[in-house]
C-alpha cells in the first residue's frame, strides 16, 4: 500500500474521531442530528465509535482495492471523504459556537 495511502486513511481516522467529539459536544448542547440515517445512533457515543469504526474498516479496504486497480483512485475517494467530513465537523463546531452561552 502507498505511504501516502496510509497517510490519507490516517487523517479519515483522526477526522472521524474529531466528528464523534464535537457531535456529540453539539448534542448536548441542545442540537438535533441532520442525517436521519444516524439520529439514533449518535445518541449513544460507544455506539457512534462502532459505527464509525466499521466505516473507517470499510474506507480502509475499498480505497486500498480502489488503488490496486486503477493508480490514485483510492486517493480521489480519500479526498472526498475528508473534505466531506472536514465539512461535517466545521459545521458541528459553528453550531456548538451558536449553542453555548456567551459571556459578556
Amino acid at each position: 500500500m502507498r505511504a501516502v495511502l496510509v497517510v490519507g486513511i490516517l487523517v479519515v481516522c483522526i477526522l472521524f474521531g474529531l466528528d464523534i467529539v464535537t457531535t456529540t459536544l453539539a448534542l448536548s448542547c441542545g442540537a438535533s442530528e441532520l442525517n436521519v440515517f444516524m439520529a439514533g445512533v449518535v445518541e449513544h457515543p460507544g455506539m457512534h465509535t462502532a459505527v464509525k469504526g466499521m466505516v473507517l474498516l470499510f474506507v480502509a479496504l475499498t480505497t486500498s482495492f480502489l488503488e490496486t486497480r486503477i493508480e490514485g483512485s483510492g486517493l480521489y475517494l480519500l479526498a472526498v471523504i475528508i473534505g466531506f467530513y472536514a465539512f461535517a465537523i466545521a459545521h458541528n463546531l459553528s453550531v456548538i459556537l451558536l449553542l453555548v452561552p456567551q459571556p459578556l
